[in-house]
This record gives C-alpha cells, structure tokens and sequence, in this order.
C-alpha cells in the first residue's frame, strides 16, 4: 500500500506538526484496510498522544518524544498483528474451498492414474528383473547338477 505524501520533508525544511500527523493519518488508513484494533482500545489505533495541536505556524504544540514513540508503538502493532483478520478470512477460503477441491483433484489422478501406472511398471521391471535374475540362477545350478551327473544317478 503506498500513500502520496503531501508534506515537504526536504533536508532544509523543519519538522513540523502536520508531518507527525500525515503519518498518524496514514497509520489510521492501514488499520481501517486491515480491519485491526491495538490491544485495550476501543478502535483501530487508539491514539492518545497525537494528533499533535497546531500547524506549521504558532502557536504550534512541540512535537514531544511520547508523540514518536506512539507512531512507533501504532507502526510494531500493525506490523505485528497485519495478518489477524485478513488470514482469517483468506485462510477460511482456502482451507474450506481451495485445498479440498485440489487434494481430491490431485488424489483422485495420483491415486488412480499416476500411481497405478507408477505401481505397473515397477511391479513389471520388479518381476522381470527378480524372475530372470531368479530363473537363471536356477538354470545355471540346475544345468551345473545336470552336467555333474545328477542326472545319470537318479
């Protein structure tokens, strides 16, 4: 999500009060769109230090260190909880439509066509390997009590 900051923050110019409180807005946005409130507030970010009073003239409030740290707290908040109600409802579509319809897709072919050819042709090179490798070890010691006069005894 981009936002289209209107406030000057150049090298040369000053901070000033409606800075803090564009990004104070612009915070209030992302938990209006990712539908969360911060823990024991009634709503989204539940500011009690901002916005700070004034413009960019006097008498303009100061900006105070409890104000930054607010944007700061609001900021790890949204980071930490972004996924909370939008998991919810994506994850529910997922697990619910998306992945039962893809595992019987894909388990029906796997189990019935991929599988069954798979399990074919193992058992055909299986057999034929086992049974010539079986038969002729057989023959060799057949042909070997043959040729040792086995035979001509019995």
């Amino acid at each position: 999500m981009a936002f289209s900051w209107q406030q000057n923050i150049n090298a040369e110019s000053s901070i000033d009060n409606e800075d803090i409180n564009e990004i104070q807005t612009n915070l209030d946005t992302i938990y209006t769109f990712l539908g969360i409130t911060r823990t024991e507030c009634a709503s989204g970010a539940g500011w009690t230090e901002l916005p700070v009073s004034g413009g960019e003239t006097p008498p303009a409030s100061f900006i105070e260190s409890t104000q930054i740290q607010q944007l700061r707290d609001v900021a790890d908040y949204a980071d930490d909880n972004w996924c909370a109600s939008y998991d919810a409802s994506v994850n529910s579509t997922v697990y619910s439509t998306h992945n039962p319809t893809n595992l019987a897709i894909h388990n029906t072919t796997y189990n019935s066509g991929d599988e069954s050819s798979v399990n074919s042709s193992a058992d055909s090179l299986y057999k034929s390997l086992h049974y010539v490798s079986n038969n002729s070890t057989h023959e060799a010691t057949y042909k070997n009590i043959n040729d040792s006069g086995f035979n001509a005894t019995y």
